[in-house]
């Protein structure tokens, strides 16, 4: 497995001090039901996300797809995968700083899907796709579009009846839209009306006609929302919010800012992405993929197969289970492991 974007991505964020905020709310997580039998294709996601990661280091939105070997590509649920198609878009309000980091997020918990043929991911400040077909102009789509609302209604502390916050909100979402959609904005637009905040924002890739009618099908959406202090429109290809508490940048990304504290937390993250990655390949029963490739055949098979098992043995979810450091120590000396499976670990269950 190539661990070198989440090796420089962990030293980037572990060196820099920000105060701003990169919006890595999880806003929700939709993985396909398709899954794949091929052997290489854990791997090769990791390569596509790598990738992709290079590609987003210098722009809010970015595309990129490799070609999977047709070798025992095998799927259940009578489908098939040549291809892994990537797309990822940062809300423009973002500093690149934050984009990076809002990606990195996206790219530790989007793994949560695999062995899943396709995923999609909404945070709040980025969004990241994958699929195995190339669907980067699609803008609407029954079957995939949402909307979330908000538990709790707004107060009317600051409204003299319903009818003026939903004014607003219609207000603040028709402004946005027409302001997302507008020649050189980037898919993108904030508004404020009345204590009523929004913000749009559509994937480069659908165009203008595809983002005014992602964002109109999107406006009908959080508009049912109805008194919710806050509502989502998580669609194909835009997404669009409204809260009665602001939550995005006035004057555009500040691009000297960086990252303290929530950049190690997410550092730590990125590492438990790595982690999730192998257990998904010992699933697969292809540990040895996990196995730097630069390392070619300069190591013993038998000897790094067992370290990483005893690795997953050590992370399961029921600490019961865990070897202490004692059998640790001796399945490590031992030329053979201790007949035991690991079951579902602390970072990753099925």
């Amino acid at each position: 497995m190539h661990f070198s974007a989440l090796t420089w991505l962990f030293l980037f964020l572990l060196f820099h001090v920000s105060h701003s905020d990169p919006r890595i709310s999880e806003a929700a997580l939709f993985c396909g039901t398709n899954i794949t039998k091929t052997s290489n294709y854990v791997p090769t996601f990791v390569r596509e996300m790598e990738n992709l990661s290079q590609v987003i280091t210098t722009t809010h939105f970015a595309t990129y797809h490799v070609n999977l070997s047709t070798t025992n590509n095998h799927t259940r649920n009578s489908s098939s995968s040549s291809s892994i198609y990537a797309l990822t878009q940062c809300h423009r309000d973002l500093s690149q700083t934050d984009c990076l980091l809002c990606y990195a997020a996206a790219r530790t918990t989007v793994p949560r899907c695999l062995p899943s043929l396709s995923a999609r991911i909404f945070l709040d400040g980025c969004f990241l796709r994958y699929d195995s077909y190339k669907f980067y102009k699609e803008y609407v789509s029954p079957a995939l579009d949402n909307v979330t609302c908000s538990k709790e209604n707004v107060s009317f502390a600051n409204y003299e009846n319903e009818n003026e916050f939903l004014t607003s909100v219609g207000y603040a979402v028709g402004n946005v839209t027409r302001r997302a959609v507008r020649t050189g904005s980037g898919g993108f637009g904030t508004a404020e009306v009345e204590g009523v905040y929004a913000l749009a924002q559509c994937w480069e890739s659908v165009g203008q006609d595809g983002c005014r009618r992602c964002l109109q099908k999107a406006g009908k959406g959080v508009r049912g929302c109805g008194l919710k202090r806050e509502g989502r429109s998580l669609n194909t290809g835009c997404y669009l919010r409204y809260s009665n508490k602001k939550f995005f940048n006035d004057d555009g990304p500040d691009e000297d800012s960086h990252v303290s504290g929530l950049g190690i937390t997410i550092a730590i993250s990125l590492a438990t992405a790595a982690f999730i990655m192998v257990w998904t390949l010992y699933r697969l029963n292809n540990l040895m993929e996990a196995v730097d490739s630069s390392l070619k055949e300069e190591f013993h098979v038998e000897e790094a197969t067992k370290v990483l098992q005893i690795g997953l043995l050590c992370t399961q979810a029921e600490v019961a289970l865990r070897p202490s450091m004692a059998q640790v120590g001796m399945d490590v000396s031992e030329q053979k492991l201790r007949d035991s499976d690991p079951t579902s670990t602390a970072f990753y269950e099925y």
